[in-house]
């Protein structure tokens, strides 16, 4: 049984010359779906738009795009649903960092700038290591990222899909509602024993100098080898976004016991995430004002939040950090982003 529920508001048309065989009724939504994606080399995709009208263009069956009053979403299916787009209607802000479609997504991929894109989940590491409880070496930034998923239900404004394999299933629910967009998350697994695991919230952020960085609800923070007080780091205020061209990196830390937030807002308006500390105990803060990768640096911003305040599952597990996943079990947890208004005096 799939760890959500779903519901019968999706809508979906035959392409031409693509054969019929696909019912709208008489199918539960989960068996739809399945045969929707087997059947179908190609959709019309809708994009949704508050009042319920829709721009439709024939499109890759892989991406689906989901629409509010406030938002667009576009998530790839095939590309480990992969969010590429997250687009605020009021100020016309995509805040995911965009590329091409990375050429290396193998079991022995190096996850560098080319792939450090838009917004993957990291499950059950995010940096490669060995895992004698998975059979070896873990993959870098996890089992999930662009790997194809499968898509269990969707509508309008909301998009369920799971990705299976090596005795896991990896579920998302991701539901827009005005400026609010929450991904809920559900991992079971039918493996013979129990495995330990992490997971992050990889979300790339697009930022500018303009922006500052705003966080509540985390402990001290370890970042480098130091430890300090947000957002106190050694010789730099690290609210502040810094220029493209500072050559400044930094991977940081802190264990959120309790309900936290981080947010990014500025003059061209504000992306806020929540969480429960209670079940995302950590969050993970990237910050790359030019400084990587050294090949070709980029300029992005990345608020993760983990189950684990470590760069790796063997890390985690030294920390004491790592969940237990049993067979049979399901463990589940939610994060909610937020749209929020721009914010004129931040530009000063």
């Amino acid at each position: 049984m799939a760890p959500f529920s779903t519901a019968r508001s999706w809508s979906y048309r035959r392409s031409p010359g693509v054969a019929s065989g696909v019912s709208r009724g008489g199918d539960d939504d989960a068996t739809s779906s399945r045969r929707i994606c087997k059947a179908f080399a190609s959709f019309e995709r809708r994009v949704f738009r508050g009042d319920g009208s829709a721009d439709v263009t024939l499109d890759d069956v892989s991406i689906q795009t989901l629409s509010s009053d406030r938002m667009t979403l576009s998530v790839d299916l095939d590309l480990g649903a992969r969010v590429t787009e997250l687009i605020d209607h009021a100020t016309g802000r995509q805040w995911l960092l965009t590329g091409p479609r990375p050429g290396d997504t193998s079991e022995t991929v190096v996850y560098r700038g080319a792939a450090s894109r838009g917004w993957d989940e990291c499950f059950p590491t995010v940096l490669p290591c060995s895992a004698p409880e998975w059979g070896g070496r873990l993959r870098d930034h996890g089992m999930l990222w662009g790997r194809p998923w499968r898509m269990v239900a969707a509508g309008p404004q909301f998009l369920q899909a799971c990705y299976t394999g090596e005795g896991i299933r990896f579920d998302r629910r991701l539901e827009l509602s005005g400026d609010a967009l929450t991904a809920s998350y559900a991992v079971a697994s039918t493996r013979a024993a129990p495995v330990p695991y992490m997971w992050s919230q990889h979300c790339v952020l697009r930022v500018a100098v303009t922006d500052r960085i705003t966080l509540s609800g985390q402990g001290r923070m370890v970042g480098d080898g130091k430890g300090f007080d947000w957002p106190d780091y050694p010789a730099r205020d690290l609210s502040r976004v810094g220029p493209e061209d500072e050559g400044f990196v930094l991977k940081s830390y802190a264990l959120t016991r309790s309900s936290a937030f981080a947010q990014v807002s500025g003059p061209k308006g504000g992306l806020r995430f929540d969480w429960d500390g209670a079940k995302v105990p950590a969050l993970g803060l990237w910050l790359d004002y030019g400084g990587w990768p050294e090949e070709a640096p980029l300029h992005q911003l990345a608020i993760e939040p983990t189950t684990a305040a470590a760069d790796d599952l063997s890390d985690a597990m030294t920390l004491g950090q790592e969940r237990w996943l049993a067979p049979g079990d399901t463990h589940a947890w939610s994060v909610r982003l937020t749209l929020l208004d721009p914010e004129e005096g931040l530009a000063r």
